[in-house]
């Protein structure tokens, strides 16, 4: 490439970093993305973290998913010799297996004293950074959508809310509002779905205000994908 030409590129790559993005993504082509086998109700965590390993890996794969869950499964539990438990992970499972798997991460509580549009913001700013950002929220709190929202309908499971694990890759203006590309492992259809935003910010803060940013490097294909939004 001749001096021009890089010159000519990095011009490029500053005109994007800096300017106001409307549409910005950390896995455009959902190559991170692992869906759920059929009728599987219990996996939703171990499933997430294993799009962790895999965004800040490249070269890893989850293989058969039923034997990569049996294997996260086990990380987290105190007596390897016994069965595998099937229960629901919690936010302490996947910080477990992440630091098992070497993969640093950020943890944050999202104040619910601060204003939406802050909390919406710090998610924004952390992506842009190169971080995908792992949830845990009640999907009762997000409203059905064919375009945007869950694809799905959700109820109460014996009078408990529907926790579920969702993995922010990225952002877009949708309908004149900010929504969040969202890889969600329960639906084939869940890969690269776009939520709006204030619904989901509000659904962190009423089940669990923690969250976890786990960076990588950005990549030329991330821009070059924005800015063809």
């Amino acid at each position: 490439m001749k001096q021009g030409q890089i010159f000519s590129l990095v011009i490029v790559c500053l005109m994007l970093l800096s300017a106001p993005a409307k549409a910005f993504s950390n896995d455009p082509t959902g190559k991170i993305f692992i869906a759920k086998s059929f009728g599987d109700f219990s996996n939703c965590g171990p499933i997430s973290a294993l799009m962790l390993a895999k965004y800040i890996n490249s070269d890893f794969s989850a293989g058969d998913l039923n034997t990569a869950i049996v294997k996260a499964r086990k990380i987290t539990m105190k007596d390897k010799s016994r069965d595998v438990d099937y229960r629901w992970w919690n936010m302490r499972d996947i910080k477990k297996y992440l630091t098992h798997m070497s993969v640093r991460y950020d943890e944050v509580v999202m104040r619910n004293n601060l204003p939406l549009e802050k909390r919406k913001n710090e998610i924004i700013s952390r992506l842009n950074q190169g971080n995908v950002v792992l949830i845990n929220v009640n999907m009762n709190d997000l409203p059905y959508n064919s375009e945007v929202g869950k694809p799905y309908t959700t109820f109460p499971l014996l009078g408990k809310a529907w926790g579920h694990f969702l993995v922010i890759v990225g952002y877009k203006e949708v309908n004149g509002q900010m929504a969040f590309e969202i890889h969600d492992s329960y639906s084939k259809n869940g890969k690269n779905r776009m939520f709006y935003a204030k619904n989901i910010v509000n659904s962190i803060n009423s089940y669990n205000p923690e969250v976890i940013f786990v960076k990588n490097t950005k990549t030329m294909d991330n821009l070059w994908a924005s800015a063809s939004w």
